[in-house]
């Protein structure tokens, strides 16, 4: 037991990035092609440097890296997010069953790093390892499901109230889009500067994709590339007639007509507010209900008032 816990600790050690790496390390952000859930990535380490690979993925989320390099000396490193050489990582690939694999379900939301080195004795002889990295997050679609559960760095759950379109390069637009894929029909064009209301955020493979709606007369709602928002200053999104808005929308949800729907009231909510209601729906009589809204006042659906569920 003695034998087996010293080889543990000296693995560690040998495979542990050198101090020196913190002042020679090269960041490189993973970016999957539109549709894909993998990226290969090479690269070649020399001496005491160090790449970090940086992969922004979602709670729950499965995470798998293959690694291949020309020198048995080199070897990688994960770190959960906000955690980096110098912290305790994640994973360590010398330590686990297969040192050129790790899979697993990752237990928080946020930009995980994956640094590649070479051991400390290689590193102090200054030799040099050619290697490939494959970043997996397969089945990403499903990150769509559901609300995501914990905070991201910019904005997932949580994030400010608006948002602003910024970065689109010159004479081109962001794209407002039906679901959170690149994929998905555009339902319209917005430039720089458009301001946004947030209705959340979630990561789709390893982008981040956010609910907004348009501030204008006419309201539309969709799904737009996180990487063009930037918070708004101030409160630049006028006041919004929820009551109004719950009319409409509970309208379309319920498939009946605007002038049937009868607003009662409004009051706050577990996540905002909610505006009571009541539906006549003819022969299935008269469904009272309540529309929700984020702190933002974007309009999030119906809650049945007999069954406390999402309609």
């Amino acid at each position: 037991m003695r034998r087996v816990l010293h080889k543990a600790i000296l693995a560690a050690l040998l495979c542990a990035p050198p101090a020196a790496m913190a002042q020679d390390m090269r960041p490189v952000a993973v970016r999957f092609a539109p549709g894909a859930t993998s990226a290969t990535l090479r690269g070649t380490v020399v001496g005491d440097a160090t790449v970090a690979y940086t992969v922004a993925a979602e709670a729950g989320q499965t995470l798998k890296l293959a690694f291949k390099s020309s020198s048995r000396f080199a070897s990688f490193n994960l770190y959960a997010p906000g955690r980096g050489p110098g912290d305790e990582a994640l994973a360590v690939a010398d330590m686990l069953p297969d040192p050129n694999r790790f899979e697993g379900a990752l237990a928080t939301s946020g930009t995980y790093t994956v640094t590649v080195f070479l051991n400390r004795a290689a590193a102090r002889r200054g030799q040099r390892a050619n290697f490939t990295l494959t970043v997996a997050i397969p089945g990403a679609s499903a990150a769509a499901a559901g609300p995501v559960k914990g905070d991201f760095a910019d904005g997932l759950q949580g994030g400010p109230d608006t948002w602003v379109v910024a970065g689109v390069p010159r004479g081109d637009t962001l794209h407002l889009r039906g679901d959170p894929s690149l994929r998905a029909a555009s339902l319209a064009d917005l430039a720089n500067g458009t301001t946004l209301r947030n209705g959340g955020c979630r990561m789709v493979g390893a982008q981040r994709w956010c609910q907004v709606e348009t501030t204008g007369g006419s309201p539309m709602r969709g799904w737009v590339n996180g990487r063009y928002l930037r918070e708004a200053s101030g409160s630049a999104v006028p006041a919004r007639d929820q009551s109004a808005e719950c009319r409409r929308y509970a309208a379309v949800d319920f498939a009946t007509k605007p002038d049937r729907i009868r607003i009662l009231g409004t009051r706050p909510g577990p996540e905002g507010s909610l505006v009571d209601a009541t539906a006549d729906l003819g022969s299935q009589g008269v469904k009272p209900f309540a529309c929700r809204f984020n702190p933002a006042g974007v309009y999030l659906g119906v809650m049945s008032k007999v069954n406390e569920g999402g309609l």
